[in-house]
């Protein structure tokens, strides 16, 4: 397609469907209601279950700030336990009532060794406080770490961090029947102890409710969504394109895309280049390399579904408990 056709499929978009740069705000804030939140919560940790307010709460640092608001480590006062605290004000609540519904209900009662867990959530102040399990590093700050160094992530690590985030999209879709949307490094966290977990629930939908293509970061988004190919299309597999990125850039150290000049200039990149492949001189196996070729097909219909991930030569004979210690291993230089 050229730049041209592209140019013209954008622009003959109504304005809510225009990617923008970044990260979009959450899409469907109409199709679900406020919730119901009080300045208190009931916490349930350490097999106990206690009633906690803001108060109990004491700032350790902040971990990040992003268009919705502010994550902060926090410690209560009572136990020592920390946690990382989502803060969102209250005058940015009409476009992430979805965020917070997302993160408790994905996080909370429906737990997975892979899923980022979340607790409870409050008000306090002029802010929704969403409680997040608290990890030790994410792997878009992990790799410029690394890249800084001017060293690669092993392959033996790479494989631990692709089968926890398979095996989290697997959960969420053959248990929950969803789908993420925001597949990337900075969603994927990892803790000291070797652990690696898929986070932020913001933009995940039911299979169902899919109807959107203007959702997530754009340098890992699909060619079909962000082509404004058939709705049908933007589903499972595109989260699969989005892995494939994800695991490419933690072993190459960058991402194949370019800053773009605008959101056409980022649909160019996407829909008329070739999908990137490792190159020869990076110290990776075939296994890795045919792995990437099965997440970065164009064709939906040709590209990988979970089930093929999971049983591909890279990821399926793994053993967890031992690629965890491994991981633990090269975490305890950066962590």
């Amino acid at each position: 397609m050229s730049e041209q056709s592209i140019r013209h499929r954008f622009l003959s978009l109504p304005n809510e469907k225009k990617l923008k740069l970044g990260r979009v705000p959450s899409p469907h804030s109409h199709l679900t209601p406020a919730p119901s939140l009080s300045s208190s919560a009931i916490l349930d940790i350490n097999d106990t279950s206690i009633t906690v307010t803001g108060d109990d709460f004491e700032d350790t640092c902040i971990l990040g700030e992003g268009f919705f608001g502010r994550v902060s480590k926090m410690r209560l006062k009572s136990t020592k336990d920390s946690f990382a605290v989502k803060k969102i004000p209250f005058c940015n609540l009409d476009s992430h009532n979805p965020d917070i519904i997302a993160d408790l209900e994905i996080g909370k009662l429906h737990p997975h060794p892979f899923l980022l867990r979340s607790y409870c959530a409050f008000t306090y102040g002029d802010a929704v406080w969403i409680l997040l399990e608290l990890m030790d590093i994410s792997l878009d700050v992990l790799l410029n770490k690394v890249t800084t160094l001017s060293e690669h992530i092993p392959e033996n690590v790479l494989k631990h961090i692709t089968f926890s985030i398979v095996s989290a999209l697997y959960h969420l879709r053959y248990d929950m029947d969803m789908i993420h949307r925001d597949i990337k490094p900075a969603n994927m966290l990892a803790n000291k102890c070797g652990q690696i977990k898929l986070g932020d629930f913001g933009t995940a939908v039911t299979l169902s409710n899919c109807e959107t293509l203007d959702v997530g970061s754009w340098r890992y988004l699909a060619p079909e969504r962000v082509n404004c190919g058939p709705i049908k299309n933007c589903g499972v597999k595109s989260d699969v394109w989005s892995l494939g990125l994800s695991i490419y850039e933690l072993a190459t150290g960058t991402n194949p895309y370019e800053p773009p000049r605008d959101p056409v200039d980022a649909f160019n990149q996407i829909v008329n280049r070739d999908p990137p492949s490792l190159s020869s001189d990076l110290p990776y196996s075939n296994h890795l390399r045919d792995f990437l070729n099965m997440c970065l097909i164009k064709e939906v219909a040709e590209r990988a579904d979970y089930n093929d991930l999971l049983v591909s030569d890279f990821i399926r004979s793994i053993d967890v408990n031992r690629y965890m210690i491994i991981t633990e291993q090269f975490l305890a230089k950066y962590i």
